[in-house]
């Protein structure tokens, strides 16, 4: 990955090789700056062009390169994951952002065990999208103001609602489908 910089152009992450089999998690991790974001929105085709130049290697996924997709093709890969979806982050997000930024935003989906006490769950939810707290995680970060309740992106993977969660989504007037409430 290399970017165009004053005087030339600077080399910005070489040499990674990830494999990952189907049904794997991975997870980067490492020092600030050693280029996680970089290879993470390479391998998504998220790096503004011409700016940024993915020189070499190949991103595979599914049997398809995803190099050589067009943006609407790109869109159909991504489409078939509900928890996943392309958005702009807007300018100002932070600090150094002075332009809207391409991303692929993902819904985050709280797990909790089945033998987990249904009163922690709910008391969990009913805590964490209380107003008083949608107030203070906006002050923290202006996207985290907008949380809501991923009924739809649950139900379009199929994903069981924990007792406790269904008395939550019920107790705000969320209809709760059938076949996500599990015994």
């Amino acid at each position: 990955m290399t970017f165009r910089a004053e005087g030339g152009v600077a080399r910005a992450v070489e040499g990674v090789d990830l494999f990952i089999d189907r049904g794997e998690t991975l997870g980067l991790v490492g020092e600030s700056g050693c280029g996680k974001s970089v290879t993470s929105l390479a391998i998504m085709r998220l790096i503004p062009q011409p700016q940024g130049n993915i020189h070499a290697g190949s991103v595979r996924y599914d049997g398809r390169e995803l190099l050589e997709l067009t943006d609407k093709e790109l869109d159909m890969v991504v489409k078939k994951y509900p928890a996943y979806k392309k958005t702009v982050m807007p300018a100002g997000t932070y600090k150094s952002w002075q332009k809207p930024y391409n991303a692929i935003g993902f819904q985050v989906y709280w797990m909790a065990h089945k033998k987990t006490d249904p009163d922690v769950v709910y008391k969990m939810l009913k805590t964490a999208f209380s107003p008083k707290n949608k107030v203070f995680l906006g002050k923290i970060h202006k996207n985290l103001k907008n949380l809501s309740l991923p009924l739809k992106g649950m139900e379009q993977m199929g994903i069981p609602l924990h007792a406790g969660a269904v008395k939550y989504y019920k107790e705000q007037g969320k209809s709760v489908p059938a076949e996500l409430i599990v015994d």
